[in-house]
């Protein structure tokens, strides 16, 4: 096979490449020809190129790998193949988390699943959550955390891993954390300022007294009821 004939050979094959990536190749000719096959390159969607097809602006994406399942490939920002990291439960998981057991003829008993939970970087924790969860439940919350909403956890039982470390909480709304455990109560973090009713109603604490901070603005009935410690 002589050189003219491999370069036939070869452009057809790009043909074929760019075809393959969304371009358009406009052949006159039997064969393509260097020119059109370099016209074809420019019409491939892509964040930086241009011709008949509409560009694909990948800088707009906002997707990161800690937003992607683990595993999972993807593009954004760039025309590089990303994979991502985001570790998740799975939805059979969560329905165990989330639904109570057929008291009759189950044969699944949620209450002997603990789950280790970190809840992502959200300002407020909304009302009713993990409310009466029977799923064992170990809760790291978010560093930025200001709202813990009502009920959240009540009747829960959880175990907050990092309550005490919280910088940026400024509330807690009626019972919002009810129940919970391996809160100190005696170092309550002083950036919070209001208590409303029964907020820490129930709570197993890890100290033997409370201590009020002069933070505090409101405090609400029943704040500290039936408060145990280990």
């Amino acid at each position: 096979m002589n050189n003219l004939e491999l370069l036939k050979n070869e452009l057809i094959e790009q043909k074929n490449a760019i075809e393959e990536k969304g371009g358009l190749v406009q052949v006159l000719n039997l064969h393509p020809s260097p020119t059109e096959i370099t016209a074809g390159i420019k019409s491939i969607p892509s964040s930086n190129s241009s011709g008949e097809f509409p560009n694909i602006d990948l800088s707009i994406a906002t997707a990161s790998e800690e937003d992607v399942l683990e595993g999972k490939t993807f593009y954004a920002v760039d025309t590089k193949l990303k994979t991502g990291t985001l570790v998740t439960l799975a939805p059979k998981d969560l329905e165990t988390i989330f639904y109570s057991a057929d008291p009759i003829g189950s044969d699944v008993d949620e209450s002997t699943y603990t789950y280790n939970i970190t809840l992502p970087d959200v300002l407020t924790i909304r009302p009713y959550v993990f409310y009466s969860t029977i799923s064992k439940l170990n809760i790291t919350l978010p560093e930025g955390i200001k709202i813990i909403g009502a009920r959240a956890f009540d009747q829960s039982g959880a175990y907050m891993t990092n309550f005490n470390e919280l910088k940026q909480l400024i509330r807690v709304n009626e019972y919002g954390l009810a129940t919970t455990k391996n809160i100190d109560l005696a170092n309550i973090p002083t950036c919070l300022t209001h208590l409303e009713m029964g907020a820490f109603y129930d709570v197993i604490s890890t100290s033997n007294k409370i201590k009020l901070n002069n933070s505090f603005i409101n405090i609400g009935s029943s704040s500290f009821a039936y408060s145990e410690h280990t």
